[in-house]
């Protein structure tokens, strides 16, 4: 069996209890719009790639607190702009009701999380109304670090890891269907044309599956034990099509493309993997989607003469692992504001 493209979407949903919640719909639109733009960026180059969108949306958020002036570039969108006080209100109260959903269950066995942190790298304070935002609304916790003394870039990091712990849905039901009737590999080609036997992990059950012909794709939710996280699995026809698959689908919304597949008892085999990916700059792809004017660029004579945006860099490290009884995503995004950060609060 070749297979074309394996690509995994999390898609990030809420529980009934927050999702009513003011910002909440703000906050998993705007995640989960980063997904496609993400990956079509990112994967050009690589044979496997794994993203951690909702860390990088809180990194965001958190720093568009800070931002001075409207960005001039619109192509990022309204969800990225500072000049709409009502949504930037809204991406609060919404990152304050998820996070405190996920503190409540921290300890539980299927873990869904986020934890954020901001470290000083200077004998300077934060500003109090800034520091006052991201403890009350991101629950970050701030402390002071080591003074970069060698170095007058960099003042704040700002950090936020994300991940996802959990069994598959009825994961105890696994080993009489493996025994019975589970194939235990499979045949994959890779880029290069090579073919490696691969093990694979059954799922069986109810699911959500079928066709959608707007991405030409077959597609399938899978479902876990962690209360309110599911995995949206898509395979174009064709393997040279993922560039298109890409583009249509950074205009669909993600939690609509799972429901809008019927439920039917089925079968499902997914590869046993592992993907890893260590340091991606971020920068770049933030530039390409409208916000440039975040970074800091440097005169060409004098390196230490900053100009514009106060981001030096935003870089993230992702991890996405499944198994026979369980699945494993951990993403940490990074951020460093330059020395000149002036706020706007």
């Amino acid at each position: 069996m070749n297979l074309l493209i394996f690509w995994v979407v999390s898609i990030f949903c809420v529980t009934a209890k927050i999702s009513d919640k003011l910002g909440v719909p703000q906050v998993v639109s705007f995640s989960n719009k980063l997904v496609p733009k993400l990956l079509q960026s990112l994967l050009p180059g690589r044979e496997n790639i794994v993203v951690a969108p909702f860390g990088l949306a809180t990194n965001l958020a958190m720093v568009m607190e800070a931002v001075e002036k409207n960005l001039e570039d619109e192509r990022a969108g309204p969800m990225l702009t500072s000049n709409n006080n009502v949504l930037k209100q809204a991406l609060r109260h919404g990152f304050k009701a998820l996070l405190e959903d996920f503190e409540q269950t921290k300890h539980d066995e299927e873990v869904v999380g986020s934890f954020n942190r901001a470290i000083i790298r200077s004998s300077s304070p934060l500003p109090p109304s800034y520091k006052e935002i991201l403890e009350i609304f991101y629950m970050a916790n701030i402390t002071q670090g080591t003074h970069l003394s060698n170095s007058s870039d960099f003042v704040l990091e700002l950090q936020s890891d994300a991940g996802i712990m959990s069994h598959w849905k009825d994961y105890q039901k696994m080993a009489v269907y493996t025994y019975l009737r589970h194939q235990s590999s499979a045949p994959f080609t890779t880029s290069k044309g090579d073919t490696v036997e691969v093990p694979m992990v059954p799922q069986f059950g109810t699911f959500r599956i079928g066709y959608l012909p707007r991405l030409k794709s077959q597609a399938v939710e899978l479902l876990l034990e962690a209360p309110h996280v599911s995995l949206l699995l898509i395979m174009p026809d064709l393997r040279e099509a993922i560039d298109e698959v890409l583009v249509k689908i950074s205009n669909e919304k993600l939690s609509f493309l799972a429901k809008s597949l019927p439920a039917q008892e089925c079968e499902v085999v997914l590869p046993q993997l592992v993907v890893v990916t260590n340091d991606i700059d971020l920068s770049p792809f933030l530039r390409l989607i409208g916000l440039s004017d975040l970074f800091a660029s440097f005169n060409a004579t004098d390196k230490h003469k900053q100009r514009k945006g106060m981001v030096a860099f935003i870089k993230q490290r992702a991890y996405f692992a499944t198994s026979f009884i369980s699945v494993n995503s951990v993403g940490s995004s990074g951020v460093s504001l330059g020395k000149r950060l002036k706020m706007n609060l």
